[in-house]
């Protein structure tokens, strides 16, 4: 039966991204790597039950004997209690410098075996939102680019924009490069349908340069 052609993952980018740490000190999660190698999750994770002799092998782990639970607890207990509030992806990094490897619906079983009472806490934790305030419509006004349509599957990227207090989209553009100049041409046709914001909020990507200019040339500083 025809389809979508499979999705090739090299196995040394993917091992690399294991081992490297996010803004938050913390090891990537699955959906970070995903992202990063311009894959969905699903994908990711096929590749991983597809590829985990080859993956082990390389990194030089042995795998927890499967008949035998207490090596698992022995290993991981001193683990959870270094840091109880670490997840399944930053355990089974720990593990794996431990210089084993385990698999995730087994070390989940494990740690809820161990500490019952703190994963039902880590479940349930709650991320805090912060308070937002805009003073209205046109007061701030942010944008971003989409790219889980681009990279190494459709070649497509969403640009959106989105008024802070209203939730209004100036513009929603799908575009097929990620360029300062394509980005700017977006905004500008959103500005000359609904008005330029007093304030514009981005990240810190490359695709924004040429918004940022045209800001400061039209609101002045603190306007981007």
């Amino acid at each position: 039966m025809a389809g979508r052609p499979k999705t090739d993952i090299n196995i040394d980018e993917y091992i690399f991204l294991t081992q490297q740490l996010n803004d938050n000190n913390n090891y990537l999660s699955n959906i970070e790597i995903a992202d990063r190698l311009g894959v969905s999750t699903k994908v990711l994770r096929r590749f991983r039950k597809e590829n985990a002799d080859n993956i082990s092998g390389i990194l030089g782990l042995r795998p927890i004997d499967k008949d035998n639970n207490q090596i698992a607890i022995d290993i991981i207990r001193p683990i959870l209690e270094e840091n109880d509030n670490w997840g399944h992806q930053m355990l089974m990094a720990r593990v794996n410098v431990s210089g084993y490897s385990i698999g995730r619906d087994r070390l989940k079983r494990i740690v809820e075996s161990i500490d019952p009472n703190g994963a039902i806490k880590r479940r349930t934790k709650n991320i805090k939102r912060r308070e937002y305030y805009s003073k209205g419509y046109g007061a701030m006004l942010h944008i971003d680019t989409n790219h889980k349509l681009g990279n190494k599957m459709f070649g497509f990227i969403v640009a959106i924009a989105v008024d802070g207090a209203t939730r209004f989209c100036p513009y929603i553009n799908v575009e097929v490069n990620n360029s300062a100049s394509t980005s700017l041409k977006a905004f500008k046709e959103g500005v000359r349908l609904h008005g330029l914001s007093s304030r514009v909020r981005a990240d810190r990507g490359g695709e924004g340069i040429k918004i940022a200019r045209y800001m400061l040339r039209r609101r002045g500083l603190n306007s981007m």
